[in-house]
């Protein structure tokens, strides 16, 4: 059963084996296989409960319904839009639905530097094909490919770069272009439109609406939830939320994660809730093409250009390029100038490529809880590691859209590079990347809570237990003890499938 905050009209007390806070690709994917395992299962998701019928395609009902902070969500000093799904099915609702397995070179990285044995190539190729099946994951042709993203295409035949089309969780993809607006064609395989029902036709209890804003414990253990049961028009609480579990399962995505745990006095004996934050910074580059492009129109993201990856070709860069497309008011800060000049670009935006690099960020940030609950990101772009590589990035992307034909292109940074020629490209290596400088923004959080072997190092360990507390499990993309390097949608279902089945495997280990 799925209770919106609207049908509860009284407090709540519930009872349950498990209560898992968060609805996304972590806290969906374990309810679902641990009702399966026949344990009575609560979900509990801050955000409202909407269908494919809630989802008008238009930008200004749908970033204040589906996105935390109403899209605005940002670190301290506003350099970074920090992008995080709000409602049941989390960011899986707004993702463009790119499925990267996690990368060989990855899972051994976390084996030998985080202690993860378990995570063998063997052992989690099982957990993706399963929710690959659950998901429809396929990939797609290149004649699938829009206009946008076709432009990669050519760049990487021309240029003799690695690249591949990507896997997505699509069945019946119209192509219609508003992925980031919930799909209002049922085709985005989202946890709303399969783990969620799956486990709820099982058995489990989902609420929306529902805020936790802290986890109950006595000595070593957890023994419930305090939270409210909110208006869902308001926002505001409309009545009290107390849950009494065996085992509680935190799955609040990397942002919330920490905050709800610091929130709530939980004991970190390492010392490192909240820090080491990766958001996968991505930096935006447009380029003007003679013929319509029309980003924002069919498969948002359906290339990209992995020949700089190194997770994936051991290249030291260790970056992605990929396609990207967007409403237009999500696009417009793309575009170059101010007042008239800028709305010159926006009447043109049909011949405008759009494309980002997306980087795997060495340095690291900090998530912090506010005396009123609610989050404080701060993150700088490291100077010495990150920066010159997302330079070569920027100007690899340049070179990428003038080898696919471009007039010109133009970089993220706030002092305008404009390039007609290759050579132009490498302008981008003297502009300033301090912050506020450059166009940068994440979708991909993660590394919060690290899970590994060292107790000193990370909070979590390798059976996915908060270390202090023998039943509370962290599962989202926090426990990542680095950042992926890829789209960590599937290494977030790959982890939480594999805390879960350990859960399920030998169940009094964590308290039930």
């Amino acid at each position: 059963m799925i209770v919106a905050g609207s049908a509860v009209h009284a407090d709540l007390d519930v009872q349950a084996d498990i209560a898992v806070v968060g609805s996304g690709a972590g806290g969906a994917v374990f309810a679902k296989l641990l009702t399966d395992a026949g344990h009575r299962v609560v979900v509990l998701e801050e955000g409202g409960y909407y269908t494919s019928a809630d989802f008008t395609q238009d930008e200004r009902d749908m970033y204040p319904r589906l996105y935390k902070d109403r899209g605005t969500q940002a670190t301290a000093d506003q350099a970074i839009g920090i992008l995080q799904g709000r409602c049941v099915g989390g960011s899986t609702v707004v993702n463009y639905l790119d499925c990267f397995r996690s990368p060989p070179r990855l899972l051994a990285e976390w084996r030998e530097v985080a202690g993860l044995g378990a995570l063998t190539e063997e052992r989690m190729a099982g957990f993706f094909e399963a929710v690959e099946e659950v998901l429809s994951v396929r990939q797609i042709g290149v004649e699938q490919l829009n206009a946008n993203n076709a432009k990669l295409w050519i760049a990487a035949q021309r240029l003799g770069w690695k690249g591949d089309t990507f896997h997505r969780n699509a069945l019946g993809c119209i192509g219609s272009g508003y992925c980031g607006l919930g799909c209002a064609y049922d085709a985005k395989q989202s946890m709303a439109l399969t783990y969620i029902p799956l486990a709820s036709n099982g058995g489990a209890l989902i609420h929306a609406n529902a805020r936790v804003r802290r986890i109950l414990f006595e000595g070593d253990r957890a023994v419930g939830l305090e939270g409210d049961v909110l208006d869902p028009d308001t926002d505001l609480p409309r009545h009290r939320l107390r849950v009494r579990a065996k085992l509680v399962v935190v799955a609040c995505g990397s942002i919330n994660t920490p905050v709800l745990l610091l929130a709530s006095g939980a004991r970190d004996p390492s010392g490192q809730i909240g820090r080491n934050l990766h958001v996968h910074p991505a930096f935006p580059v447009i380029g003007e093409y003679d013929e319509e492009v029309r980003a924002h129109e069919g498969i948002k993201q359906g290339y990209y250009i992995g020949e700089f990856s190194g997770v994936l070709h051991g290249h030291p860069d260790d970056l992605l390029i990929e396609g990207i497309g967007a409403p237009p008011g999500l696009s417009a800060p793309l575009f170059p100038g101010t007042g008239d000049a800028h709305m010159d670009w926006l009447a043109r935006r049909d011949r405008i490529a759009s494309a980002i690099v997306l980087l795997r960020d060495a340095g690291s940030g900090r998530v912090t809880v506010r005396d009123d609950g609610r989050p404080t990101i701060r993150y700088r772009l490291d100077e010495e590691r990150d920066v010159p590589r997302a330079k070569r990035g920027i100007e690899n992307l340049i070179r990428a859209f003038l080898a696919a034909g471009a007039r010109r292109v133009f970089g993220p940074t706030v002092d305008e590079v404009q390039a007609r020629h290759p050579g132009d490209a490498a302008a981008i290596h003297e502009r300033s990347f301090a912050p506020n400088r450059v166009i940068v923004f994440s979708a991909h959080q993660m590394s919060t809570c690290r899970m590994g072997a060292d107790e000193a190092a990370y909070p979590v360990d390798p059976e996915g237990r908060l270390r202090a507390y023998r039943n509370v499990v962290v599962c989202d993309a926090s426990i990542f003890p680095s950042a992926s390097g890829v789209n960590p949608q599937m290494t977030v279902y790959g982890l939480a499938s594999h805390v879960a089945d350990m859960v399920r495997s030998e169940p009094r280990r964590y308290g039930l």
